[in-house]
């Protein structure tokens, strides 16, 4: 049998805490699993920043901290970090009402976070890689059969057209961009644009569904091209090689709306008289 291939996982963690993960010449992690919860808080803050709940605690089950670290991760893990003071955790979850423990770091390192006083470093450990894949997919599984239009929205995806040298030119740009711009997190912007392009590449190497990286959050679907700097989507391409054009609907959905009911009176799916109150004339309204 041939050798297991090595994977790679690039995270971000704060300057400060570089000492505790155990990292050879390679910045590789020995302690992979302290490396990969702390990437989760660190990538919470300057994700949110500054617009979002940056400052706020992030939401983590057990199950997850279970399926990905073992059992022993409140020992390995939680209990180390919270005894150095490095982070806090709300205790105060609740199985019957779905509230799950929360953690996240002190004043002082989100500060550090902020002000872009961290580094990149490498999780090699393919076990652990492994079942952060078989998480996300699991997820995406779970889902797709509570919501079936997941499902759509994972295929389309998968059957994007994404020219990866034309992204990568677009995030070249994007780089020189900040570094010129009057932006004051430089770093902070930076880091996000490489990890959105590196979302957007993995859609390229997608074997199935599964892969394709959509998440349905509080009534709204994420993937890879949500959020993502606008100029990243003009690397989905036509059969000509030829981006399309992006409309940007504003209050879409009253449009949407509106569209609907104009669609439903010139079919006479609802009838209207001034004044009083529509009526529908069929079950599909």
């Amino acid at each position: 049998m041939g050798r297991k291939k090595k994977q790679s996982l690039r995270v971000v963690i704060p300057k400060s805490l570089v000492g505790s993960i155990g990292l050879n010449e390679k910045l590789e992690a020995s302690n992979y699993k302290l490396a990969h919860f702390i990437s989760i808080l660190t990538h919470h803050v300057y994700s949110n920043y500054p617009d979002g709940d940056f400052y706020l605690k992030k939401p983590i089950t057990s199950v997850y901290l279970g399926k990905l670290y073992n059992k022993r991760y409140l020992n390995e893990v939680i209990t180390p970090l919270k005894q150095d003071g490095i982070i806090l955790v709300n205790d105060s979850y609740s199985t019957d009402l779905h509230k799950c423990k929360e953690y996240g770091f002190n004043k002082d390192i989100i500060q550090e976070i902020i002000k872009e006083e961290y580094t990149e470093v490498y999780i090699t450990k393919n076990t652990l890689i492994n079942r952060i894949n078989d998480w996300q997919r699991e997820t995406l599984s779970r889902q797709i059969k509570k919501y079936r239009f997941i499902e759509s929205e994972a295929d389309m995806l998968l059957h994007l057209n994404i020219d990866t040298t034309e992204l990568g030119q677009l995030y070249k740009q994007r780089i020189v961009e900040i570094k010129q711009s009057d932006e004051k997190k430089k770093k902070l912007a930076i880091t996000n644009a490489t990890w959105h392009k590196e979302e957007i590449l993995q859609l390229t190497e997608a074997k199935d569904l599964l892969d394709a990286r959509v998440r349905y959050i509080s009534g709204r679907v994420y993937h890879p091209f949500v959020n993502c700097p606008k100029e990243f989507r003009k690397a989905v391409v036509d059969e000509q090689g030829q981006p399309y054009v992006e409309v940007d609907l504003r209050s879409s959905q009253a449009v949407f709306l509106c569209k609907v009911i104009a669609v439903a009176l010139k079919h006479k799916l609802i009838t209207f008289e001034y004044g009083e109150r529509a009526k529908a004339s069929d079950n599909l309204i």
